[in-house]
């Protein structure tokens, strides 16, 4: 079986990859609460979804944040502007 060589080009890429996710992790790119709230209506913006079952695939550092600044999601969300009921999956 041959072993997989990358070339350090791709090394390179890979390990700056790795440095912006954990960037992301240590909350280095959500500092404060407009940041935050910068980044929710961002995403709003780009029709993603928002509600917090998704929310813990696509973006847990993020819900986390959210969670631990407002107290709950839906307070995170309504803090950014955000009607809380176009968010929310259940009904």
């Amino acid at each position: 079986m041959a072993s997989r060589k990358w070339s350090p080009e791709k090394r390179k890429r890979q390990s700056d990859k790795m440095k912006a996710k954990w960037a992301v992790w240590r909350g280095e790119f959500y500092a404060d609460e407009d940041a935050f709230c910068d980044r929710i209506r961002d995403l709003s913006r780009r029709g993603c979804d928002l509600s917090s079952s998704t929310m813990q695939f696509n973006e847990p550092y993020l819900l986390y944040l959210g969670v631990k600044w407002f107290g709950s999601w839906r307070v995170a969300i309504e803090a950014c502007g955000i009607e809380y009921k176009s968010v929310c999956k259940a009904k």
